[in-house]
């Protein structure tokens, strides 16, 4: 993973240990975590960015590797150098960095796909600026966007069809963390039928708490513990506060969720 650096843009990708950034970023309290699954001998296939612009706009983005697959962590950390290499023109009009992003991926979709090996990975991110923000998301990583009291703002649906069933009812959330197929995706960077799913742009106050992560995660919490430590504390706290939570799920499980071991990566981001 690159180093923390008080240099912009932030680029946080392919570590090969564990590493976590806190920081203030663009008007807000930032918190990234990321690390490779404990008790496996291979890489981190996860690759987080923040990017910025100015002094409010930016852009947050986690990748998640297709484990299983060929250079899994190239294709996700190919993702996050494509967005850190990024340039807005000076005084670009409002709006334009949204083309921008669009471009970048379908760049980078093509650039996987030429490596020939099967390579893919999935995509969540959001650009945001001081009014609000817009998500892209591929797979399953997820953004969700909470308000001070918990309400979800914006909240992806999984590209899988685990995923899929859940959202329309058809399993609980604990039939699909207990599903076989939880780990199938029907979406991907790296495919000829790659399909962004783009938000319209949501409106965001002070206090709004901005979460963004991999599988490693929503694999071993309920979204009712994610919401209950993400309005306990702010980034710096409940950041580690998720990452021990799932380690100890990854390590041990619980009495309903076998712990599921995998790559970890958390951005946490909270307007001021």
């Amino acid at each position: 993973m690159a180093a923390d650096s008080q240099d912009l843009p932030l680029i946080v990708t392919e570590a090969d240990g564990r590493s976590s950034i806190h920081r203030i970023f663009q008007g807000g309290e930032l918190f990234v975590h990321s690390a490779p699954a404990p008790g496996r001998d291979r890489p981190n296939e996860d690759s987080a960015a923040a990017v910025a612009w100015g002094g409010t706009q930016g852009v947050l983005a986690v990748a998640d590797g297709l484990g299983g697959q060929p250079s899994a962590n190239q294709a996700s950390g190919l993702l996050v150098r494509a967005l850190g290499a990024m340039e807005l023109a000076e005084g670009a009009p409002r709006g334009a960095l949204g083309p921008l992003l669009e471009r970048t991926l379908q760049e980078v979709n093509r650039s996987i796909l030429d490596l020939g090996v099967g390579a893919g990975t999935t995509l969540a991110m959001v650009e945001f600026s001081h009014e609000g923000l817009c998500s892209y998301h591929v797979g399953d990583s997820i953004v969700t966007l909470l308000d001070r009291e918990g309400l979800v703002k914006l909240d992806t649906i999984a590209h899988s069809p685990v995923g899929y069933a859940q959202r329309a009812g058809f399993l609980t959330e604990l039939e699909a963390l207990r599903h076989p197929d939880r780990h199938v995706i029907s979406n991907m960077v790296g495919s000829e039928s790659m399909q962004v799913e783009r938000s319209g742009l949501v409106l965001w106050e002070p206090g709004d708490t901005l979460l963004i992560a991999s599988d490693g995660l929503t694999d071993n919490l309920f979204s009712e513990e994610l919401v209950d430590i993400l309005l306990a504390a702010a980034p710096r706290v409940a950041g580690p506060a998720l990452v021990q939570l799932a380690e100890e799920r990854m390590a041990r499980g619980c009495d309903s969720i076998p712990g599921k071991p995998d790559d970890l990566t958390v951005i946490l981001y909270r307007r001021d």
